[in-house]
């Protein structure tokens, strides 16, 4: 037979399957909690909702502090589970059809802006080239590799050109670390 318990916040009876399971801490009694998952839900709701820049702050700092193991456990993450993540991102896509054609479209025409007219079929045989290594590296190492611009299409400091000499290939985390940002020791 189903027990009943009264809701400290609403002060309801309600069903014991309505309460949070009960916690035990390591080294105390048992804590049983006594309001329902409802009226804990809209308790969470308006705590985060007034401590939104303390909740923002305190993450903040804990991703400085603990960046390399949260690295560390995505990048696993990521490895464990890449038929789950290339699923979610083909619904996403199907599901976000506009946004990923705008991005694409605003990528192919800073691309555009950033390659020169000069370029020579020998310059185009390079940069496919370098392209093909990339997938290369993907299908022989396992490991997701990329065509990296050296200067950036899109820097902040300054912007590169879609030539040969501005690419080269890197694994794919390095590149997401470095983002459009310039390497001085490239330079």
């Amino acid at each position: 037979m189903e027990q009943n318990r009264v809701c400290l916040k609403c002060k309801e009876v309600k069903a014991n399957t309505l309460f949070p399971a009960t916690r035990y801490p390591v080294g105390r009694s048992p804590i049983i909690c006594n309001v329902c998952k409802d009226c804990r839900r809209q308790y969470m709701l308006s705590y985060r909702k007034e401590k939104k820049e303390h909740i923002k702050k305190y993450r903040k700092e804990y991703e400085i502090k603990n960046s390399e193991s949260i690295k560390t456990k995505q990048k696993e993450y990521r490895k464990n589970n890449k038929e789950f993540i290339a699923k979610l991102n083909k619904e996403w896509i199907e599901n976000n059809r506009g946004l990923k054609n705008a991005h694409t479209g605003k990528r192919k025409a800073v691309e555009l802006k950033a390659t020169p007219k000069w370029l020579t079929e020998s310059d185009w045989f390079r940069i496919n080239a370098k392209y093909q290594l990339a997938a290369m590296f993907n299908a022989y190492t396992g490991e997701e590799w990329e065509v990296d611009h050296i200067f950036p299409l899109q820097g902040k400091e300054v912007c590169g050109l879609h030539v040969p000499s501005n690419l080269r290939v890197i694994p794919w985390l390095e590149n997401v670390k470095k983002g459009n940002k310039l390497i001085e020791d490239r330079v």
